[in-house]
């Protein structure tokens, strides 16, 4: 076995194969660009060196990462998916340099990663592709002659690489140069080559994959199947183990494919081999001469580490296990956690990660902890949440509950759309498809109101549990007042552009009031959890558990997977004498940054009159009464001191 390995790679799948070479005494040596100096794959590995600023410069730098090897003394290179990892030239290069490259050979590399030739290949051996176009001639009236020979809808996708790059959709003959185009600029962006083919586009298959492993000594074997159905912009974000309402005479057939496949190219190490399935028909779709993202929920129904098996074909082992000893038990699924969001096109999201929890009912393979900044420079995926379960209901449970237990501040994440998915009834009954989001896409993108009576009261109540644990009064620090004996605070939050209110009066038990929702709330119970960041209140004859974090002037609320923001205004009375008053005073000093109303109009109770900028935060002063504005006395950017008559009403 080897003494020390070098992983080409970052994020979580870097971080994932030093886990397992620790586990097994193999000494690691990381390499990272500028913007991973601080990385958790830098941290985790036993030497580190910088290879450059930009991703040619680093992560793609063959020579560099072939001479750090050789610096470090590394026997061997993983590439870890993505970057070089299928990159026929890299491991040639590696095997003049003497260097084991932890995967099949140059050779399989490039028969494999040039889908033409790989699909020619398969079907000589008798093995169902789709109907299509796969040769050299790329002359756009060719190409249009060959697709209407297919018959549309037609899909153009890259010859020289996958991951969704390249691929196009074509319905009508009428948009097919439109297109052709654009799948020609994408393929040579992502793999320098711009050659397209074509294929009959099924439009509601499945996903199915095999993984398999292979040694030098002949011995393959498979791990069942997959389904990577789940997809968006053709890329995978929910994976599952065993494939549901897949026949067993289907998936003998596809474990049978996927062998005489690889027995047939010579293939050695661990790889995946997909298809597209449709009713009983499969159609072979592409090989992964690498370790596939979803790797991890083959590794929790077999109990095999994949990673380990890598290391073992590499270092020339033969296979660890025969396939009689290979079982399968219960079920895993794999959700996807991407700094986007989906309400936005799947628009990357980055910044600093300025707080994360992890959920301890899942298995969490990440690349990202707390501090942590996230650049759009790379890949948005942040971690892999893997449920296990003993039945496939069980495990969507598990799922379920460790979405809600993720919490992480300062990125918009795709976590709320993979709940929407996993809890929608047609994902529960396994009616799965390529189709699936496209087809769910209303009930996945729609926004839910924010439930008010439920989330102030409990930002109210942490509020004054957090003042209580550091034994201060919060009638005497938030302007508390007497009323009939009983004693009185409200608190104000800033919400997308509103000031939001919400009072509470007495001690034990408190009655909640706010002008966001009708009815006065008794909150029976409140246990409150500093360490954990968790407030379990009763209320409205139910139990509420909300994970809160305070930053400042920020409240991050996380009820039932719903996340809010609220942003703690300073409190002000709107006493009386303010709303008898025939105007409308600055509750706070500040900067006039917006005025929402003008002169004559009538305005309602509650309505949003002017933003006040103060301590670099906005906050919107709503109106106590109702009327009609006579004279607006200040003017955008005016500086106004508190209590100065900012709105005037006509008599």
């Amino acid at each position: 076995m080897f003494k020390k390995i070098l992983i080409a790679n970052r994020g979580e799948i870097a971080c994932r194969i030093i886990k397992t070479a620790k586990k097994i005494g193999i000494q690691t040596v990381a390499v990272y660009a500028l913007a991973d100096k601080d990385a958790l794959h830098v941290k985790s590995a036993d030497e580190a060196v910088y290879l450059g600023d930009s991703l040619k410069d680093s992560y793609l730098n063959s020579p560099k990462i072939i001479s750090v090897a050789k610096l470090t003394n590394a026997q061997a290179i993983h590439p870890g998916y993505g970057f070089l990892s299928e990159n026929s030239d890299f491991a040639k290069a590696c095997e003049k340099a003497n260097i084991i490259f932890i995967g099949p050979s140059s050779d399989v590399i490039e028969l494999m990663g040039q889908k033409d030739a790989a699909k020619e290949k398969i079907k000589s051996l008798g093995i169902p592709i789709l109907p299509g176009y796969h040769d050299a001639n790329q002359d756009p009236k060719k190409l249009l002659e060959e697709a209407k020979k297919i018959k549309f809808p037609i899909l153009f996708k890259a010859a020289g690489g996958g991951g969704g790059k390249g691929m196009r959709i074509v319905f009508h003959e009428d948009e097919f140069f439109e297109k052709l185009q654009a799948a020609k600029r994408e393929s040579f962006a992502s793999f320098s080559n711009d050659k397209i083919i074509i294929e009959k586009y099924l439009e509601n298959p499945r996903h199915i994959e095999i993984q398999i492993a292979a040694d030098e000594f002949g011995n393959v074997v498979h791990f069942f199947e997959r389904d990577c159905s789940i997809q968006r912009r053709y890329q995978k974000i929910l994976e599952e183990t065993p494939a549901p309402n897949l026949s067993d005479s289907l998936k003998e057939k596809l474990y049978e494919a996927a062998i005489r496949i690889v027995q047939t190219i010579g293939y050695r190490g661990v790889g995946t081999l997909e298809f597209l399935v449709e009713n009983e028909s499969f159609y072979f779709m592409e090989m992964n001469a690498r370790l596939q993202v979803e790797h991890p929920v083959t590794e929790l129904i077999t109990g095999q580490d994949l990673v380990a098996w890598q290391l073992m074909i590499a270092a020339s082992q033969p296979l660890p296990c025969q396939q009689n000893k290979i079982k399968l038990q219960g079920h895993a699924i794999e959700a996807r956690l991407c700094a986007e969001d989906p309400d936005k096109d799947y628009f990357p999201s980055s910044g600093k990660i300025q707080y994360l929890r992890w959920p301890t009912v899942l298995r969490v393979d990440t690349g990202v902890c707390e501090e942590d900044f996230v650049s759009v420079q790379y890949d948005s995926l942040l971690a892999k949440l893997i449920a296990f379960g003993k039945t496939r209901d069980e495990a969507i449970d598990h799922l379920m509950q460790g979405l809600d237990e993720t919490f992480m501040i300062g990125l918009t994440t795709n976590r709320n759309f993979l709940k929407k998915i996993i809890s929608s009834k047609d994902y529960r009954q396994a009616k799965l498809s390529t189709q699936f989001i496209p087809l769910h896409h209303e009930m996945l993108v729609q926004t839910h109101s924010l439930p008010w009576n439920i989330l102030l009261p409990l930002a109210g109540i942490f509020l004054l549990k957090t003042l209580q644990k550091s034994h201060v009064s919060p009638w005497e620090v938030l302007q508390g007042f007497q009323l009939h004996g009983e004693p009185e605070v409200s608190f104000y939050f800033y919400h997308a552009h509103d000031t939001l209110k919400v009072n509470f009066r007495s001690v034990a038990p408190y009655y909640c009031t706010s002008p966001s929702f009708e009815n006065e709330i008794k909150i029976e119970k409140i246990d409150y959890f500093p360490e954990e960041n968790r407030l379990s209140i009763d209320m409205l004859g139910e139990e509420f558990q909300a994970h809160i974090i305070k930053r400042e002037e920020e409240l991050h609320l996380f009820y039932k997977g719903e996340y809010a923001s609220l942003t703690l205004t300073p409190s002000f009375s709107e006493n009386e004498e303010f709303e008898n008053e025939n105007c409308i005073r600055a509750p706070i000093p500040g900067t006039l940054v917006a005025i929402l109303v003008n002169e004559k109009d009538h305005i309602k109770k509650g309505q949003a009159l002017f933003v006040l900028e103060a301590m670099k935060m906005e906050h919107s002063i709503l109106s106590p009464r109702a009327g009609v504005i006579d004279k607006i006395a200040y003017k955008l950017k005016d500086k106004i001191e508190e209590g100065a008559e900012v709105i005037i009403f006509e008599n």
